[in-house]
């Protein structure tokens, strides 16, 4: 793992009422897109996979300078089936920079059609964050 503490978010966690739930600091966040990545939909669950793919590009959240006991916030809530990978992004103005993303491992559960954020902002949110933020704050999803 690298010294990296920016984080790129592109699904539940793009919105502050997830990402509040999770960490405990205020961030500085930016636009940014990942490219040669794809957001696929998970079997029955409201939040998506991000999985490498030819010719995909992400659009996203980054935040920037993650303090190192919020990173670790992030890796519980996200659990085993992610892991925290490095890669290049995007952002609004042009510049690149390096991030931390959590990629999808758990490849049995992938649906192979892309995740959509307005339906995730109109239907999901409400009931992803009765399962797994249960109203508190907090690392409670796996």
């Amino acid at each position: 793992m690298t010294a990296t503490r920016c984080v790129f978010t592109y699904g539940s966690l793009m919105y502050d009422a997830v990402w509040e739930h999770v960490v405990g600091g205020r961030y500085r966040r930016s636009a940014a897109v990942l490219d040669g990545w794809r957001r696929l939909r998970v079997l029955d669950e409201a939040y998506p996979a991000l999985v490498p793919g030819a010719g995909g590009r992400v659009g996203g959240v980054l935040y920037h300078d993650v303090e190192p006991q919020d990173l670790q916030r992030l890796d519980a809530f996200e659990g085993p089936e992610y892991d925290r990978v490095e890669v290049t992004v995007q952002l609004d103005d042009g510049r690149r920079c390096a991030a931390q993303v959590y990629r999808w491992i758990a490849r049995d559960r992938l649906i192979p059609l892309e995740w959509d954020p307005e339906w995730f902002e109109r239907e999901g949110m409400a009931p992803f964050l009765q399962r797994y933020a249960g109203g508190v704050r907090g690392p409670q999803r796996r």
